[in-house]
């Protein structure tokens, strides 16, 4: 399918919008934002969730989710267009009293060919800080390792919870993000890189607070992806009756 010719200069304009330093407050309550759908069903029908967990608690302190047909289509590198509006949505529905410090999206930010991945997408609309924690590694980007030889470093090197290597451009250096060893049980890593308003090791450092060690998926988007899945069960078997 073809690109809409003004999706590349929204993703440019974006991308020249992206802030890389953290905002000057510890991150304690931190959203994890996930988008379920199944063709089965519906081709564009999506479950998107919201969850927030508080990081000292590791408690879930709000949650939400929303059922909605998506009105732009698939085309790789510009997912943005097609899942953003549910998660603008469920931010705008977040409760004034409700603290919400950063976005964690289930995918990628500057990792990614244009170094615009949907976490900057997200993080630029909504203003908010964000980061892109992505469980596959993007290996479409020019100069960029393969993804063989990514599972082969990570198995070398990668060894403890907290355990990352950086994932360079080799033509102008550029940091595209992180493969970060999350937990100790699990033998591949996550792929963590900047959306907006966050340092790369602040992002790592984020994610690393929000891991239970029993998945190497950090918690809010842990959650927020079981939510999703269980409400779009309960669509799959209304629709079966």
């Amino acid at each position: 399918m073809s690109t809409p010719a003004h999706w590349f200069k929204e993703q440019q304009r974006i991308r020249s919008k992206i802030i890389t330093t953290e905002p000057p407050y510890q991150c304690e309550y931190v959203g994890g934002l996930d988008i379920t759908s199944d063709p089965t069903f519906k081709e564009d029908f999506c479950v998107a969730g919201l969850v927030i967990m508080q990081l000292s608690s590791q408690s879930t302190v709000y949650e939400d989710y929303i059922s909605v047909d998506l009105s732009q289509p698939y085309v790789p590198g510009f997912l943005a267009f097609r899942e953003c509006q549910p998660m603008l949505q469920l931010i705008e529905r977040v409760p004034p009293d409700q603290r919400l410090d950063l976005i964690m999206v289930d995918g990628n930010g500057l990792l990614h060919p244009r170094r615009c991945g949907a976490a900057c997408h997200l993080g630029v609309l909504a203003d908010i800080p964000c980061i892109g924690v992505a469980k596959n590694y993007y290996c479409s980007i020019p100069a960029t390792p393969s993804r063989d030889d990514v599972k082969d470093r990570a198995r070398r090197e990668l060894r403890k919870m907290g355990d990352h290597f950086l994932i360079e451009d080799a033509n102008d250096g550029f940091v595209y993000g992180a493969a970060v060893k999350s937990s100790d049980k699990s033998t591949n890593p996550i792929y963590v890189s900047i959306g907006h308003r966050m340092s790369l090791q602040s992002s790592i450092d984020v994610c690393l607070r929000s891991c239970s060690n029993q998945s190497r998926v950090p918690e809010p988007i842990r959650r927020a992806d079981h939510g999703t899945r269980e409400l779009m069960r309960r669509h799959l078997r209304d629709a079966q009756q």
